[in-house]
């Protein structure tokens, strides 16, 4: 995986959903937060009538394609926000995190997309939080500029 060997506190994910021939493109590293978000929460958000995956699904489909360094479907983008957090726009959840460098997402936290859209929900300032608090109590920084530069673009 990029010769990164990971910070204490994080995992790599998402190498389970690959098949023997397909390479890595980028990395993804979750926190303990994110984990077990992933694992208690995530597979009880009930699955939106209109959508053909539920969220466990859903997730995993952008962990796979993120990897592989596929875009498109039903991940719309990640957008860069205020103090290097980033956010995975999916039809049924949000996930927060930052990149610890080129081409190496760090996931840190999830929700279901109602806890930040509806009237009553939390909105993104506590996900926000949860992001630098984490990046913090490991000591870490982020890699800031654009998509370009994040994700190893060339233009």
């Amino acid at each position: 995986m990029f010769g990164l060997n990971p910070p204490k506190g994080l995992h790599p994910i998402g190498a389970d959903l690959l098949l023997e021939d397909e390479k890595w493109v980028y990395c993804v590293l979750a926190t303990n937060d994110f984990l077990s978000w992933r694992e208690n929460v995530l597979p009880d958000i009930p699955t939106d009538l209109a959508s053909d995956l539920s969220p466990d699904e859903e997730v995993d489909q952008f962990l796979y394609q993120f990897i592989l360094g596929k875009t498109g479907g039903q991940v719309v983008r990640l957008r860069p926000t205020g103090h290097g957090v980033w956010e995975v726009k999916l039809d049924q959840t949000r996930l927060f995190g930052w990149f610890l460098r080129e081409r190496c997402l760090v996931l840190a936290a999830g929700t279901d997309i109602r806890n930040v859209k509806d009237v009553g929900g939390k909105g993104y300032q506590p996900f926000f939080d949860a992001v630098i608090g984490y990046r913090k109590r490991l000591g870490l920084d982020y890699v800031a500029g654009d998509i370009t530069r994040v994700l190893g673009i060339s233009k």
